[in-house]
Parts: C-alpha cells; sequence; structure tokens
C-alpha cells in the first residue's frame, strides 16, 4: 500500500537587519512538494527555481528530513518526489528550509502519533542549524526564537501589519550560507552588540505596535551585513536607494545576497524600480519580486495516508 502527501511550505528572510539568527518572517511565495511513499525505488522529479542543483539522490534535503522524521517508527524505503520550486535558490530566502519542514510534516503525517509544532521546529533547527528561518516557515507571520539552555527552541509569532508589502531583489549571484558565514567576525565590541540588541528589540516592539516607521531604525545591522556585503556587489547602494524610494526599511534577507524591503503598497512600484537601479549600477543582473508576509507556515494539502504504521 501507499500513502500520497501533498505539502506546501512558505519562503523566509531571516536576521531582517539586527536579528542574527533569531529573527524571521514568512514571506507568501510557496514551495510544493508532491510525495509518494511506497514500494522501493527512490524517484526525484524538480521543476522550477533551482531544479538542476537540487540532488535527486539519498542526500536531497526533503527525503533525508523525513528519514530523520520518521526515526523509531517507520522505515523509508520507496519514496517519489516532485518538487514545485517558486523560491529562488541560494538566494538568502529559505528554499532549504523549505525542504527540511516539507520533509519534517511529511514524516509526521506518517505517523502513529503526529510530530507537535514544537517537537517539528526542534528537529528542524537541529538540521538546519537555527531556528531562524524554519521557525518562520512552520509558523507564518513574524517570529522571534531562542534556543533555551536546555536545547530546545522556544518561538514566539506575531501577525504582520497587513499593509505591510515585502520587495524582494534577488541578485543573480549563487552564494551559499557557509561561504557567506566564512566572512563573519569571531567577536564584536559592546558597542555593535548593544545597537544590534536595541535594534531587534525594536522591531518586535513595531510589529506588536504596527508602529511601522520604527523600521527605518529597527532595521540596522552592526554585525553581519558588512562582512556579508563583500560579496554582494552594490549591497549598500541598493539599501540606499529602497530608503530613498519610500521603503519603511531594509535588509540582507538571510545571509544574502538578496535585498529584501519593507513597504505600504502605495510606494512599492518605486521602491521596486530603485532597487534594481541600485543593483544594475553595480552590473549586477537582477530581478525582484513583490510578496507580503505570510500570515500562515507550512501546510499539509492532501495527506491522504493508506498505511500508517
Amino acid at each position: 500500500m501507499s500513502s500520497f502527501i501533498v505539502v506546501e511550505v512558505p519562503a523566509t528572510s531571516a536576521n531582517l537587519g539586527p536579528g542574527f539568527d533569531c529573527l524571521g518572517m514568512a514571506l507568501d511565495l510557496w514551495n510544493r512538494f508532491e510525495i509518494s511513499v511506497g514500494g522501493d525505488m527512490l524517484e526525484i522529479a524538480c521543476e522550477g527555481e533551482g531544479a538542476q542543483d537540487i540532488p535527486k539522490n539519498q542526500q536531497n534535503l526533503l527525503c533525508k528530513s523525513m528519514r530523520l522524521g520518521l526515526a523509531g517508527e517507520k522505515r523509508l524505503s520507496g519514496l517519489r518526489v516532485r518538487s514545485m520550486n517558486n523560491i529562488p535558490v541560494y538566494s538568502g530566502l529559505g528554499s532549504s528550509a523549505t525542504a527540511i519542514v516539507g520533509g519534517l510534516l511529511a514524516a509526521s503525517a506518517l505517523r502513529k502519533k503526529p510530530l507537535e509544532k514544537e517537537e517539528l521546529l526542534d528537529l528542524a533547527a537541529t538540521i538546519e542549524g537555527h531556528p531562524d528561518n524554519v521557525a518562520p516557515a512552520i509558523f507564518g507571520g513574524f517570529v522571534a526564537s531562542a534556543v533555551a539552555d536546555s536545547g530546545r527552541v522556544e518561538a514566539v509569532t506575531l501577525p504582520v501589519p497587513p499593509e505591510v508589502r515585502i520587495v524582494v531583489a534577488v541578485p543573480r549571484l549563487k552564494l551559499e550560507t557557509r561561504e557567506s558565514r566564512g566572512l563573519l567576525p569571531v567577536s564584536v565590541s559592546m558597542e555593535s552588540a548593544t545597537y544590534n540588541l536595541s535594534r531587534t528589540a525594536l522591531w518586535v516592539a513595531a510589529v506588536a505596535r504596527g508602529e511601522l516607521e520604527m523600521l527605518r531604525t529597527a532595521t540596522r545591522d552592526a554585525l553581519h551585513q558588512d562582512s556579508r556585503s563583500k560579496l554582494v556587489p552594490g549591497f549598500r547602494s541598493v539599501l540606499q536607494a529602497a530608503m530613498e524610494a519610500g521603503a519603511l526599511g531594509a535588509a540582507l534577507s538571510g545571509s544574502g545576497p538578496s535585498v529584501v524591503a519593507f513597504a505600504r503598497e502605495s510606494s512599492t512600484d518605486t521602491v521596486r524600480d530603485a532597487m534594481r537601479a541600485g543593483f544594475s549600477r553595480a552590473g549586477v543582473d537582477t530581478r525582484v519580486l513583490v510578496t507580503r508576509p505570510a500570515p500562515t507556515g507550512a501546510r499539509l494539502i492532501l495527506p491522504d495516508i493508506s498505511d500508517k504504521p
């Protein structure tokens, strides 16, 4: 007997400027995974963004995550996966987090006792290494997360004011998180730490109260963006262009190279054009997407489970 599962997982933008490894937001841009479990063959088909770059073997991140999610309950044998990718890969928009969360959510549907969201978050953060992308991918909205002394991940979700739009400039640069993290300083000054702590707190309060004008200050960073900008030509000019065009705030998305700007709907066209022009002046070909926050996270669309253990 076989099982057929459909999972959709949103893109995410992590850090949001100052919230290094602890702030993230889900975006209304989704990857979809159609998964058939049964038989003894592994077949993986990908279409859309990065289809040629995604492993089609046991190293596939969705498959690895499913195995971890099923550990102790069921051995994963035959598997057919059709991945429809709308999220650019190597872009700082959480494409790997969608595979991790999608695999774990599919595994949860196959278990006798499905995983609680908190369990799913712990497993996802273990695979990813930090929770800032996987937490909003699971919960949706704006998420602040931290790894407790016990090792468990604690996360709080806030709804984003509905008037917020996210303008995402995706330069045609391939940048892996590992390479970007390798540029980060081993230690930082107390002044830089305090600068980011105050702005991270302001981000949370601004979202909670709907004080969107505060994002002009709240999205600023002194810990990681300067180091990472060496791999993103034109980064500083794109930030400046977005703000001058009316953005509420702007930041590197995750480890980059994408840049996200937060704006009201009335200014999205101006901000979009300004960000594209900023990258163009640096000689970087760029596409720009306009989306909005996703209020909900990963969803199980079609769980047809005929052979639960």
